[in-house]
């Protein structure tokens, strides 16, 4: 994990294709169910 954070740090390494390819879809699920809370909760 530090390598991820030092300047020498590659940051193609610390995620493969696939798992980036997995991102936006995971965004989409979270801030739907944000939106879910906010709303059964009166936020």
């Amino acid at each position: 994990m530090a390598g991820t954070f030092s300047a020498g740090g590659d940051a193609t390494k610390a995620f493969s294709a696939s798992e980036m390819e997995k991102l936006p879809a995971k965004i989409r699920q979270l801030v739907v169910e944000w939106d879910f809370s906010a709303k059964a909760f009166g936020r």
